[in-house]
Order: C-alpha cells, then sequence, then structure tokens
C-alpha cells in the first residue's frame, strides 16, 4: 500500500526542519556570546544545579580567602608591637642594671627613672594601638582601650588593675596579708572564702586584731581576689574565626580549637599580671613604673629593686615566646591562604567544565550550525513549488 506525499507535507516537515536549525543556530550563537554550555536552567539541570554549589563554594572560599588575609595583616601588627615590647623591656633592664650599681649616684638613678618612666609611656601607647577601628590586643574587648596609666601610677587592664589592686591599694594589702598569715598561722591562698573567714573570726574573737582589722583586710582581699578573677577571664578568652577547616562544635556547645583559629590575644598573657609571693609585680607596664619608683626614692632599696629585675627579666621571656607563637601563626597563615587559593583554582577548573565552553569549540559549532542553516536554504529553492507570485514576477 502506498502512500500519497503532497505538497502540503512536504511544506509542512521543510518548515519544522528549516525552523529547528534556525534554533541551532541561535543557540550555537548564544554560546559563542557568552560562552555557556546552557542559556537557561531548564535545559541542563544537572550541570545547573553542579554549578550552583560551585558557585556556593567560591563565594564560602572567597570568604575564607579574605578573613585569612585580614588575619595575616593583623598578625602581621600584632608582632611588630611585640617587638617594640621585647625592645623595651631589654632596654630597661639594661637600665636597671646600669642603675643598680654601686657607683650610682642618686642624680643618676633618677636619670634612669625618667627614661623609664618614658619607656612605660611608649609602651601604653604601642599597646594601645587600633588595627582598623579595633584595639588589637583588648581580647575580645575590641573597643575599650586595653590600657591605661592612673594618677597614682597604677596601670588597668580593661579598667582592672593589673595587680589585682591600686598601689595605694595593694602596699596595704601587702602590710595586713604579712599580720594576718603571722596571726592564723596558715597562708591566705591556700584557704577557701569560708575558711579564711572563720580564721579571721578566731583571731578577733581572742583579741589578736580588731574587728576593723579584720574587716578592712578581708575587703581587699575580696576586692584583690575579684580582680583576678577579672584577669584570668580575660586571659583565657577566645574568638574564633572559620577558614574552612570543617567548623565543630564541642557537647558543650564551644567552638572546637582545631576547627577554627584564634585571633583573640590579650596582651596580659605574655606582659603578665598579678604580683608574686612577695607582692610585687609580675605585669612588664607596671614593672616599668615601679622599678621608676624605686629609682626615684631617697632611700635606694637594692634587695627590692633586685627582685623588680628578676620579674622583668620573667617578662622579657614571655614577650619572646610570644614573638616565636607570632611568627608560627604568620607561617599557618600563609599556608591557609595557599590552600584556599588551590581550592578556588579547583572549584573555578570544575565551574567551567560544567558551566563553560571552549571558545573555539563554540565557534566551530556555531559555523556547523550555521553551514547546515544555508544547505537547508538552498534545498528548500528545490523542493518548494513556485507560487501564483513567483510566476507574476
Amino acid at each position: 500500500m502506498f502512500t500519497r506525499i503532497t505538497q502540503n507535507m512536504v511544506n509542512t516537515r521543510y518548515k519544522s526542519t528549516i525552523t529547528n536549525t534556525m534554533r541551532d543556530v541561535s543557540h550555537a550563537g548564544d554560546a559563542v556570546t557568552n560562552e555557556r554550555k546552557y542559556q537557561n536552567d531548564s535545559e541542563d539541570p544537572i550541570s545547573a544545579t553542579r554549578a550552583y554549589q560551585y558557585r556556593r563554594e567560591l563565594t564560602r572560599n572567597a570568604n575564607y580567602t579574605a578573613n585569612a588575609n585580614s588575619i595575616k595583616s593583623l598578625l602581621q601588627t600584632r608582632e611588630t608591637v611585640a617587638m617594640e615590647m621585647s625592645s623595651i623591656a631589654r632596654t630597661a633592664y639594661t637600665d636597671v642594671l646600669g642603675g643598680h650599681t654601686d657607683t650610682s649616684s642618686p642624680e643618676s638613678r633618677m636619670a634612669y627613672a625618667q627614661q623609664i618612666r618614658s619607656l612605660q609611656q611608649s609602651a601604653i601607647q604601642s599597646l594601645n594601638t587600633s588595627y582598623g577601628d579595633q584595639f588589637m590586643f583588648g581580647g575580645t574587648s575590641t573597643g575599650q582601650v586595653p590600657f591605661e596609666l592612673k594618677n597614682d601610677g597604677t596601670v588597668t587592664y580593661r579598667g582592672v588593675p593589673v595587680d589585682g589592686l591600686s598601689k595605694n591599694q595593694m602596699k596595704a594589702y601587702k602590710s595586713y596579708l604579712t599580720e594576718i598569715q603571722k596571726d592564723i598561722g596558715a597562708s591566705v591562698e591556700n584557704l577557701s572564702d569560708e575558711q579564711l573567714q572563720t580564721k579571721l573570726n578566731e583571731i578577733v574573737a581572742d583579741g589578736t586584731v580588731t574587728q576593723e582589722y579584720a574587716d578592712n583586710f578581708k575587703s581587699l582581699h575580696d576586692e584583690y581576689s575579684l580582680n583576678m578573677k577579672r584577669l584570668n577571664d580575660y586571659n583565657s578568652e577566645v574568638q574564633y574565626v572559620n577558614l574552612g577547616f570543617g567548623l565543630e562544635f564541642n557537647d558543650d556547645g564551644t567552638v572546637n580549637s582545631s576547627s577554627a583559629f584564634n585571633t583573640c590575644l590579650n596582651a596580659i598573657s605574655f606582659l603578665g599580671f598579678g604580683v608574686d609571693t612577695k607582692g610585687n609585680s609580675k605585669n612588664m607596664i607596671q614593672l616599668l613604673g615601679d622599678i621608676a619608683d624605686g629609682f626615684s626614692e631617697t632611700t635606694y632599696d637594692q634587695d627590692h629593686m633586685e627582685k623588680l629585675a628578676a620579674n622583668l627579666d620573667d617578662t622579657r621571656t614571655s614577650i619572646t615566646i610570644q614573638l616565636t607563637q607570632l611568627g608560627a601563626d604568620e607561617n599557618f597563615m600563609d599556608t591557609t591562604i595557599d590552600r584556599l587559593g588551590d581550592v578556588e583554582y579547583n572549584l573555578t577548573a570544575k565551574q567551567n567544565m560544567t558551566e563553560y565552553v571552549d571558545e573555539a569549540t563554540a565557534i566551530t559549532n556555531f559555523q556547523a550550525a550555521n553551514y547546515a542553516y544555508k544547505a537547508a536554504l538552498q534545498v528548500g529553492s528545490k523542493i518548494l513549488s513556485q507560487s501564483f507570485l513567483d510566476y507574476m514576477s
């Protein structure tokens, strides 16, 4: 059985073919212009989904890279300030040794005192340096000036005396502490608050000290304990930044320290805080002031100055350790930035393979589609019958 192919059927089939050919030319032209494998997500949903995923990962990676570069700049600035602290501590220690000799006159010691006070002021100014609009050495309190030198010579960190008490309070507390520990026959630091209160009540009851004396001591001791707790809390602060290590949280909701980078740095962590068993400061900035005061005294206390010099030397060691840590952190950040750069390169390559076409291939496909379209037009001129209008021309 034969099927009759009419001219109308030929015309319909040809129009469908030429339309498809024109669409192929249009798509190939768009690929050349936009360099994309598809113009609409509906054309290739799987590739489109992958491309969106790669874009999200590239955006996250760009954020990690920006964070890493910012942290690197912060570390470099911190290292510069820490090097200044090391230089100041070294100069001050040399001055202490120079003023500590038996041949030093009161005038020369006064000159040393003035120089060390200048070093103290310089150190405070450097430590109060801000990075952008944030103070670098204030821990998580980046909007508060970290260090301040009070009129009585007390150095405070975030409003708290670095020794736990102001200079005048510490002088009184040391005097009370010596007598109280002698009276109760125990070291106060080994007693709980309840045990200390019981001991105080006992020596008040037997008339060893008055109630006022015991209350004054307890008030200073409570303030000292509270301030030391604050300083220890400051020293334990952390502030993590996600750099793409796979951020994780512990069971208690805190950040797993190995999955992020801690950018928090409290200056007291390497400059020291609190006092030693003799009540002498362990903070470098306060020590500078105390040493200057010692040189300014009419009666020079050599034993006391030796203890202050020893504590200053300890802070020099602590600063050196911090400088080493800052250098290690910078190296780690360089490695992190390189790793993030590799991740960006790989993600970009995957996105290009998924979403974009090779330029040479796109041009070749466009030329082939255009050639097919022209060939279809030539075929059409042969198979389509002429109309009445063609005869009239």
